[in-house]
C-alpha cells in the first residue's frame, strides 16, 4: 500500500508538470464515504480502514448541501479504544460505517454510538473521488505539481522486534 500511493503520488506528479495543471489531494477515506453516499445514500459515515497492528485509520463524513462529504473533526490513525478522544468524534445518532475497519465494531461503537447500518467490507472507487475533487477545484483547495505527496496518517510502517541480547 505504501508503494502503491508513492508510485501513484509520482504519476499525478509527471501528469501535473507536462500539462502545467495544480493538482486536487483526496483523502480515501473520503473516496471511500462518498462511495457510500452514491450506493447507500447515506449522510454520515465513519469511514474505517483496518490497519493492523491493533489500530484503524479513521474518518468521519457528512454530506453537506451540495451532495458532497466533508470531513468532520480529523482523520487520524489510532486503536479503536482511543477513537473517541483522537478523531473527536461525536455520539451524535445517525451515523453508518463503512471499511474494513468495522472489523473492530464492538470496540469501535463504544467510542461512536451505535450504528444505523454498517458495510465492512466496501472499498473505496476511482469515480468517487471526482465530486470531491470537483468541489475542491471550485473552492480553489489545489496543490501545484511539487508539493504532491503522499499522506501517511502512520509514520511508523512495522512491528518492530524486541532487541536481541547475548547470552
Amino acid at each position: 500500500s505504501f508503494t502503491g500511493l508513492r508510485i501513484a503520488a509520482g504519476t499525478v506528479q509527471g501528469l501535473a508538470f507536462g500539462a502545467d495543471l495544480p493538482v486536487v489531494p483526496v483523502s480515501s477515506l473520503a473516496g471511500l464515504a462518498q462511495r457510500a453516499v452514491r450506493e447507500f445514500g447515506w449522510q454520515k459515515i465513519h469511514a474505517a480502514f483496518d490497519a493492523r497492528m491493533g489500530e484503524v485509520y479513521w474518518g468521519s463524513y457528512r454530506v453537506n448541501e451540495v451532495g458532497v462529504l466533508e470531513l468532520v473533526g480529523c482523520e487520524c490513525v489510532c486503536v479503536p479504544a482511543a477513537l473517541q478522544q483522537a478523531a473527536a468524534i461525536s455520539r451524535e445518532e445517525g451515523w453508518c460505517g463503512a471499511g474494513s475497519g468495522w472489523i473492530h465494531r464492538p470496540v469501535l461503537e463504544q467510542q461512536t454510538g451505535p450504528l444505523l447500518q454498517c458495510e465492512p467490507a466496501l472499498l473505496p472507487h476511482a469515480r468517487d473521488l471526482l465530486p470531491i475533487a470537483s468541489q475542491k477545484w471550485q473552492r480553489g483547495e489545489t496543490v501545484s505539481a511539487e508539493q504532491v505527496v503522499p499522506v501517511y496518517l502512520r509514520n511508523d510502517v512495522a512491528v518492530k522486534s524486541a532487541p536481541r541480547t547475548s547470552s
